[in-house]
């Protein structure tokens, strides 16, 4: 009787030395799981900063060649976002669309100019046209997404 007890905790020993093992190599996996999470999402933030620089030169290069419109007349816009908050901005018709979102940064720091979107209707804005392009008028509503 006593060979059995003592083969049943010999059993017991290993099993839990089996488990201590497997929680010691979940933990090891699950810490390899973190960094690669970590690694893809720098990659990602790289990507998304190369996106951003290339789309920066194709503006300056626009940029460049176009006429600023001399006969815009000023008028008050509302942006609404998705939760909801509205901002109302004064601007220029002659202004283009990244100035328009430079004045909506100024009034909410927690935005960040390369991940915002406009949209009015159903049209994306473009950073290097000018807010008369879109017939943009007093009162008219333009909504922001966030990226």
């Amino acid at each position: 009787m006593d060979e059995i007890k003592n083969l049943i905790k010999n059993q017991n020993e290993e099993i839990n030395k089996l488990k201590n093992e497997n929680s010691e190599i979940e933990k090891l996996i699950e810490n390899i799981k973190l960094k690669i999470n970590v690694f893809e999402n720098k990659e990602r933030a790289i990507e998304e900063e190369k996106i951003f620089k290339k789309e920066e030169e194709e503006e300056k290069i626009i940029l460049k060649n176009r006429i600023k419109p001399t006969n815009g007349k000023n008028i008050t816009l509302f942006l609404k976002n998705l939760k909801g908050n509205i901002y109302t901005i004064s601007i220029n018709t002659s202004e283009d669309i990244k100035t328009l979102k430079e004045k909506l940064i100024n009034l909410d720091n927690n935005l960040d100019i390369r991940k915002i979107k406009l949209l009015f209707n159903y049209k994306l804005l473009e950073n290097y046209k000018f807010l008369s392009d879109y017939n943009l008028e007093n009162k008219n509503v333009i909504n922001i997404i966030n990226i």
